[in-house]
């Protein structure tokens, strides 16, 4: 008795990758079972035939034939199904997930976006709740406080294929960037740094411009360049970049400018000595940049007045001490300084005057007295003569002689 197929497999069956799936088949008088998929033999003797986890290669034709007990070698002596199409569709792949975190901004439009393989619809959800969003974007316009919230996205995918949730997309509110301080002119030394930075509300990021053009990697709320150069000087401002679409704010101009520290060209001397009643005058140049602060201080207490110059006349003794000018330039370069210690002398005094016995004997001694004070030395000099060479309060004339009749005076 030959084979005779009572139940084919089923038509109509559509799975989604992974998925499993059971082809079955009865048949009177059959002694055994070839299952084939595009016409290769598959499976093992048997009525049924499964695949636990679909891939796309599943995705054929199939047929069963069923053997009589004497089909031997004829093929007449069997009886094989119709094929049937198994259809194996591809499951859904996110490939690119909602923002986890980003902002709308007030009164703009605002865009949330899926990136999904295989899908066939989209349902966005807000907290929870569909919101009527039914393609891959998610767009609100415009975007209100009360569109703040949680976003997922269900996707749908082809038949047999479950649908899929992405991550959950938080969603905060934002306005305009504001900036509520501005960069401020500054002044740096040569090959000092320089440090500017804003305040602003609603930024994400910042972009630092000089004489209007973007400068590279500038992008957070301060920047700073070490070791300036004279390049360095000019325009700066600095953009708050806003979130989202929302409208940036751009800062006021902060005008740099690169100061020379000051360096002394003409120097003090290092000492000075005066006797009191002559005049002092001390000059001090620098180069750098201007203008120029003078401070002259005397032993700590301050002289003078704002000059490159002090000068005084009639020095007195209280006078005498270390002067000290201060020099500064460009209020970002260090001051410079230099002394000079000035020392004054009292004005000698002959308080009694040369004075001795006259007239004198000839061939005998005699000793001229004076008295001075705050001298520093007493020559006895001679009228019509010059100097003696005798020093000291007291004059002697040993062995007198005509030659030595005369007037004589002290110099201290």
């Amino acid at each position: 008795t030959l084979a005779s197929i009572t139940t084919p497999p089923a038509t109509g069956t559509v799975v989604c990758e992974n998925q499993s799936f059971t082809l079955n088949t009865a048949a009177t008088n059959a002694a055994s079972y070839q299952w084939m998929r595009n016409s290769t033999n598959i499976g093992t003797n048997s009525t049924s035939y499964s695949v636990g986890s679909a891939t796309m290669s599943d995705s054929a034709f199939y047929r069963v034939v069923a053997l009589s007990n004497n089909a031997g070698a004829t093929t007449c002596k069997a009886d094989t199904s119709a094929p049937v199409l198994v259809i194996v569709n591809r499951a859904i792949n996110i490939t690119t997930q909602p923002a986890a975190f980003s902002y709308g901004c007030i009164g703009a439009s605002f865009n949330l976006n899926v990136v999904a393989q295989n899908a066939t619809g989209y349902a966005w959800r807000k907290n929870g709740t569909p919101n009527g969003q039914t393609a891959s974007t998610m767009t609100i316009n415009p975007f209100g406080y009360s569109d703040t919230g949680n976003y997922t996205v269900v996707i749908t995918g082809r038949t047999s294929c479950p649908s899929v949730t992405s991550n959950n997309a938080k969603v905060d509110p934002t306005t305009a960037a504001f900036i509520t301080v501005e960069p401020v002119n500054t002044d740096v030394c040569l090959n000092g740094t320089l440090n500017l930075s804003v305040t602003a509300q609603a930024a994400q990021s910042y972009q630092w411009r000089k004489n209007g053009v973007n400068i590279s990697g500038a992008t957070s709320n301060t920047y700073s360049i070490p070791s300036v150069g004279y390049g360095v000087a000019g325009n700066y401002d600095v953009i708050a970049v806003a979130y989202f679409g929302c409208t940036n704010d751009t800062s006021v101009n902060a005008s740099v400018k690169v100061s020379t520290p000051l360096s002394i060209t003409t120097p003090l001397a290092n000492t000075d000595v005066k006797c009191e009643g002559q005049s002092i005058s001390y000059n001090i140049a620098v180069s750098g940049t201007s203008p120029y602060t003078y401070n002259w201080k005397l032993n700590g207490s301050t002289v003078g007045t704002n000059n490159s110059n002090y000068s005084k006349t009639g020095v007195v003794t209280a006078d005498s001490g270390r002067y000290i000018v201060s020099v500064l330039g460009s209020p970002a370069c260090p001051y410079v300084y230099d002394t000079i210690d000035l020392d004054i002398n009292r004005t000698p005094v002959v308080t009694v005057a040369p004075n001795g016995m006259s007239p004198i004997c000839l061939g005998t001694n005699s000793t001229l007295n004076t008295t001075v004070k705050d001298q520093a030395s007493i020559e006895w000099h001679k009228v019509g003569s010059g100097n003696t060479g005798q020093t000291g309060t007291t004059f002697n004339i040993l062995g007198a002689t005509n030659a030595d009749a005369g007037t004589y005076y002290v110099i201290a």
